[in-house]
């Protein structure tokens, strides 16, 4: 197992690099070929990462703050701010500094809410067992008490700040994908 800090990557032009997920793992998925890369938070979800990554190379690496911060702020303009985990996160942004780079690096992950991310900062996206998102969707935050909506960006917490109420997700609108994924 390599490990490597986040915005030096060093695969070659014609080289996939795959970024996976818990999921790929734990469903026992295999890639042809290609570097397979993560992020230490799925290391650290795993347990018995030595045991998975004897079977296949897995190179753990650290996505630039940079990357981290642009994921942020395209998940609060979709609304999925919520959604990702710090896990999610770093996944979305390692592929993000491949992509900055110039380099092909599809995320390969079953959640809908890192694929509405990813597409929307132009990321390929390869599901495993789920079918692919078909279209980029764009939520709001609306409280149960008085239905004030709100921007996700809008909100530090799920709390309404006019009532005190829970603020819930709900679909805003969104455009289907052309010629899907």
């Amino acid at each position: 197992m390599q490990a490597k800090t986040g915005g030096k990557h060093n695969s070659s032009q014609s080289e996939i690099v795959y970024v996976v997920d818990t999921s790929y793992f734990i469903l026992g998925c295999r890639i042809g070929d290609g570097r397979i890369v993560t992020v230490q938070d799925v290391v650290e979800e795993l347990g018995k990462f030595d045991e998975l990554n004897a079977a296949v190379h897995v190179d753990v690496e650290a996505p630039s703050s940079e990357a981290v911060e642009g994921v942020r702020t395209a998940a609060r303009k979709t609304g999925d701010y919520h959604k990702l985990s710090d896990t999610d996160t770093g996944l979305l942004a390692l592929a993000l500094d491949y992509k900055n780079a110039g380099e092909s690096a599809p995320i390969i992950t079953d959640d809908y809410a890192v694929q509405n991310v990813a597409v929307g900062l132009g990321i390929e996206i390869a599901p495993i067992k789920e079918a692919p998102i078909k279209e980029v969707v764009e939520w709001v935050m609306v409280c149960r008490g008085c239905k004030k909506a709100y921007r996700e960006e809008e909100l530090g917490e799920m709390v309404c700040p006019v009532c005190g109420s829970e603020v819930r997700r709900k679909r805003a609108g969104g455009h289907i994908l052309n010629g899907g994924l």
